[in-house]
């Protein structure tokens, strides 16, 4: 619910809405939903790195969880580059 409003407030790529998406996929990560974490996280990354740049600490944040996902789900392909 939370997020819904804050996507209708502030637009879904405004980087308040960002912070509460990226604690949902962490919520999902926790719970094995490695798939729903996947999406918001990449959704996340994409506006962080628009609104902040890519050096900015939300955004390198948020590349790390997305590899931290990527190891725990088995993608190790996926997660190598990320830590690079």
């Amino acid at each position: 619910m939370a997020i819904s409003i804050s996507e209708v407030k502030l637009g879904m790529n405004n980087t308040t809405t960002a912070i509460s998406l990226r604690t949902l996929a962490l919520l999902y990560f926790r719970q094995g939903k490695y798939d729903k974490a996947e999406i918001l996280y990449k959704w996340v990354l994409v506006i962080c790195e628009k609104e902040m740049g890519s050096e900015h600490l939300n955004a390198a944040n948020t590349l790390n969880s997305l590899a931290v996902l990527y190891k725990n789900w088995g993608k190790f392909d996926k997660a190598e580059p990320l830590y690079e």
